[in-house]
């Protein structure tokens, strides 16, 4: 069976507002999406520096290659005046989506959204098209267990 699923925390840091805060996405490579934000399969390097100041920023972008530790973690973050909050991806969350959101109107929600992926948006489809071989699958008998977890300091 094709597996396909991801998460969708959202994180802020209380009493600061965005414009404040700096992130950071641990990868090495951005999907490209279509003009309806699908991947079109292919995908560029990152472009981004790490961390980045997330005031004026709008992203709602697909990463993949994650930047791992010794135990295949990747930590996403954000961090102001010392408050930081993370969140951890399990070694087979493979990708990320990322959402930081500048509405219609130019309303700045205060939030930040690293979203765990078992693989990009619409993997199922890009890999029955031989663009996503990446797909992972459970086989029969088989089970597919991960974590991601959120932590803070300063807070």
């Amino acid at each position: 069976m094709p597996l396909s699923l991801g998460f969708h925390p959202y994180i802020k840091i209380p009493e600061l507002p965005r414009d404040r805060w700096s992130a950071t996405i641990p990868a090495r490579k951005r999907v490209i999406a279509d003009e309806r934000r699908l991947p079109t399969g292919e995908f560029a390097g990152m472009n981004l520096t790490s961390p980045f100041p997330t005031a004026g920023v709008t992203l709602d972008d697909g990463f993949l290659d994650l930047i791992r530790d010794e135990n295949g973690v990747a930590v996403f973050s954000i961090e102001a005046e010392g408050k930081i909050i993370e969140v951890l991806f399990g070694p087979k969350f493979e990708t990320a989506v990322v959402w930081i959101p500048i509405l219609p109107g130019g309303e700045v929600p205060n939030f930040v959204c690293f979203e765990p992926m078992s693989g990009v948006t619409n993997a199922i489809n890009l890999h029955q098209e031989g663009k996503y071989p990446e797909l992972q699958f459970i086989r029969p008998g088989q089970q597919w267990t991960e974590s991601f977890w959120i932590r803070t300091r300063g807070i």
